[in-house]
Parts: C-alpha cells; sequence; structure tokens
C-alpha cells in the first residue's frame, strides 16, 4: 500500500503538501491567558479579499528569494505570489484583549484550513476572534513589513457565542481589577 501511494505522489508530482494538526482545544481560560494570543475581540466581517503572502513580505525579503539562484527559491517566490492569504477586514464590537481601540482592525489568516487556516469568515457574520501577531507556521521564518494579526483555525476563533463572550467579559473585567484569577 506504501509504495502504491509514493508511486502516485511521484507520478502527479504533488510539490505542495499541507497539514495541519491542533492539540487539543484550549479552555476559553486558557486562551485568554496565553501569552501566544494577543488579541480577542468579538467583530463583523466587513470585508474578506485573497492576496499574496508576497504583498506582506518586506522588499529586501523578496530580493533575497529572487537573487538566490537556485530551483527551491524559484518555488518558493511562486508559493507566496500565490493568493493563499486571506485579509479579513473587521468592525470591532467589543474587545477583550488586547489593543481593541480602532473600529476597524485588519486580521490576516491562510485561505487553506489544512494549512491551519480560518478560511470560513463571511462577510456580514458576526465573529469570536482569536489572533497572535506571530506569523503563520509556515511562514515563519520571512521577514513582514509590519507585525501583522493572524488567526488559525487552532485559535478557537469560531462564530459569535454569546455564552463564551460573556465568559471572556468576566476574565476581562478580572484581568482590568488585576485579579490573577
Amino acid at each position: 500500500m506504501k509504495t502504491l501511494v509514493l508511486f502516485f505522489l511521484i507520478i502527479l508530482q504533488v510539490h505542495d503538501v499541507y497539514s495541519c494538526f491542533c492539540k487539543r482545544e484550549k479552555t476559553v481560560k486558557e486562551s485568554y491567558k496565553s501569552k501566544f494570543i494577543h488579541s480577542i475581540v468579538h467583530a463583523r466581517v466587513l470585508k474578506k479579499t485573497k492576496i499574496s503572502l508576497k504583498s506582506l513580505m518586506k522588499e529586501s525579503e523578496i530580493d533575497s528569494l529572487k537573487n538566490g539562484g537556485n530551483n527551491s527559491h524559484e518555488w518558493e517566490l511562486k508559493r507566496i505570489e500565490r493568493n493563499d492569504i486571506y485579509k479579513v477586514e473587521l468592525e470591532l464590537i467589543k474587545g477583550f484583549k488586547g489593543n481593541s481601540k480602532p473600529e476597524i482592525i485588519t486580521i490576516y489568516t491562510h485561505s487553506n484550513s489544512s494549512s491551519c487556516g480560518y478560511p470560513w469568515f463571511v462577510v456580514g457574520k458576526e465573529y469570536l476572534i482569536y489572533a497572535s501577531s506571530e506569523k503563520i507556521a509556515s511562514y515563519t521564518f520571512y521577514k513582514m513589513k509590519e507585525k501583522f494579526l493572524w488567526t488559525y483555525h487552532c485559535l478557537r476563533t469560531k462564530a459569535f457565542d454569546p455564552l463564551e463572550a460573556e465568559e471572556l467579559s468576566k476574565l476581562s473585567s478580572k484581568a482590568k481589577n488585576n485579579d490573577p484569577n
């Protein structure tokens, strides 16, 4: 059986194989206290656009890939030029953690759930979004123009849930009052 699978992979010349593996989902409290999660918001999706990773990268980083001179860099250039990132513009309804001052915030996610993205955003719908300024796993080696907020389906991001929002409100109030629990 292994030989058959290997044969088909060679025949099809599969180059892009991605897989996302989420450990157990953290509780709301664990997620709130996580140093990896920098922002938690209740927001409405205003716009969802597919963009390339290249549009977020520093020019010097792109130039170094162009001038690398080997086939792996060519493959990588093609990969970053594909429109496989969602740029999601959101109207902030309530911030629970992190900077919640701007009324419009932007987050990024991979357009494919097998790459840990959260592609299920729908314009007009409300979500609880858990976001990190840490870059998406497969892109951690690139230098970005600035720090962006990313979300992944492993971070609890989901359609708005009033019970979870209530729990987040309590955690947020405790944090503001310096209550460690």
